[in-house]
């Protein structure tokens, strides 16, 4: 196939010079691009993923002023501003949090990302990478940070992240995305021990937007890492998080609200691997599609030889409002120990007539009542 337009919009000068490291890693990713195939549906994570929308998008901005789709109102102890030229800190940094342009990061601390069939588009984010974070909290550190990326070019965005949590230290960060954006996101997550990350997602974008993103997260020594995620519309999203377990009593939580009203074309992928024993994982997906939207669901766990003491749950649970939605819904286990509490599950209905008929029989319109149900079912994933 024809590469997609994430690979050819390439137009903006570069305002931070990165250093000569990086900037061949940029030329040799370029270079292994003009020999690699891009995603398509005989990749196994990208079976139900329509990649050719991302040759189609519109090539301009929406006029109207940009908003971020969803803002807490919660206040929060520091807001980054992210845009393809470079970031915007608002508000006073908190004691014991970095902030730095990823062009500062040390080569030692670089991570090669997969660059596989199924994770190519890594790949293109280190060829075309223009702008992300280096955030470093410092041990027994308590931090709340706001990420919001704001779209001000008419191409993709490529944005790449390194976030590292030392010993005990705790950092509740939310992303923001705007209505318009479209950007490639690649994020690599360092949990030191006993720190503990809570990381809210609210990608709910326009019907022209298209987020791409790649998450790999190290969990070590009795480390938490909870992640909620609220997944909305757009044109196409596709979301792959690896999790590495590598230390005894790291505990990984992920929830998700994928929601399609239109057309939307949402993947929303998992992977866990448990290194070690005495771990533990659990995946909460609840999704609802409507109209024409396509959504994929996989949750995937692999506990190695050796690693007793695991324990794994996944629950995905889907809800279809039209004839014409799509949704594919795929737990996996795949467990070489013994000692494993594993459990997992999977479902795909209409909401419940009977619910529908108790709720109007009690005087409730039959708008309100199905988003009722609707709310209800969608609480079952907040899971922090």
């Amino acid at each position: 196939m024809s590469k997609p337009e994430l690979l050819t919009t390439e137009t903006a000068d570069r305002l931070i010079k990165f250093p000569t490291w990086l900037q061949q890693k940029q030329l040799l990713a370029q270079e292994r691009l003009s020999h690699a195939s891009m995603p398509q549906r005989a990749f196994e994570l990208w079976r139900y993923a329509d990649v050719k929308r991302l040759s189609t998008l519109d090539k301009q901005l929406a006029e109207k002023a940009s908003k971020a789709s969803v803002v807490s109102s919660e206040k929060k102890s520091c807001t980054v501003v992210l845009t393809e030229q470079g970031h915007e800190i608002i508000g006073e940094l908190p004691l014991g949090v970095e902030i730095r342009h990823i062009s500062l990061l040390p080569e030692a601390l670089f991570t090669d990302m997969p660059e596989t069939q199924d994770r190519v588009l890594n790949l293109v984010n280190l060829a075309y990478l223009r702008n992300g974070l280096w955030i470093h909290i410092d041990s027994k550190q308590a931090v709340d940070l706001t990420i919001r990326y704001s779209q001000n070019v008419p191409h993709f965005m490529h944005m790449r992240h390194f976030i590292q949590l030392n010993k005990s230290s705790v950092l509740n960060l939310t992303e923001e995305f705007e209505e318009n954006c479209r950007i490639n996101l690649v994020t690599d997550v360092i949990l030191g021990k006993k720190s503990h990350l809570k990381k809210t997602r609210q990608c709910q974008i326009g019907a022209t937007a298209a987020v791409v993103s790649y998450t790999q997260s190290t969990l070590r020594k009795n480390t938490l890492m909870e992640c909620m995620n609220h997944h909305s519309d757009g044109v196409f999203q596709h979301h792959i998080h690896d999790v590495s377990l590598c230390k005894r009593g790291a505990e990984f939580r992920s929830g998700s609200i994928n929601r399609g009203r239109t057309d939307t074309n949402l993947s929303d992928v998992v992977i866990v691997d448990h290194e070690v024993g005495n771990c533990r994982c659990e995946v909460v997906h609840r999704s609802l599609a409507d109209g024409k939207s396509q959504i994929f669901n996989n949750a995937k766990a692999i506990v190695r030889a050796g690693a007793d003491g695991s324990e794994v749950s996944q629950d995905l649970k889907n809800i279809l409002l039209s004839n014409d939605a799509r949704i594919s819904s795929k737990p996996e286990l795949e467990v070489s120990a013994d000692e494993v509490v594993a459990a997992h599950g999977s479902t795909i209905g209409a909401l419940d007539e009977k619910s529908l008929f108790y709720l109007q029989s009690r005087g409730i319109a039959s708008d309100d009542a199905r988003q009722i149900l609707m709310e209800s079912f969608v609480e079952e994933a907040k899971i922090c």
